[in-house]
């Protein structure tokens, strides 16, 4: 049950975060553009089914992780790298 609700939070929040994203891209009111984002969301998962999610789950944690990597060898070079 809490992994259920956490779920529904976490998914909240990125409604959330994505909506502030395209408010400050586009200027769209942030009511419009959590349910333009909810709405496209639930349209891939809809059509794709299960697989979609995980697919695109899975997507991006591989683009997560190629943008992580050179961000976190670049600030340890910026603090030192290990030797401060």
């Amino acid at each position: 049950m809490s992994f259920a609700i956490a779920q529904v939070l976490i998914a909240g929040i990125n409604l959330y975060a994505l909506g502030t994203v395209v408010n400050l891209l586009l200027g769209w009111p942030l009511w419009l553009s959590i349910v333009v984002a909810a709405a496209i969301v639930l349209a891939y998962t809809t059509l794709g089914g299960l697989s979609a999610a995980i697919y695109n789950e899975v997507m991006q944690f591989f683009v997560i992780l190629a943008l992580l990597i050179p961000l976190t060898i670049v600030g340890l070079n910026k603090v030192g790298a290990g030797t401060g």
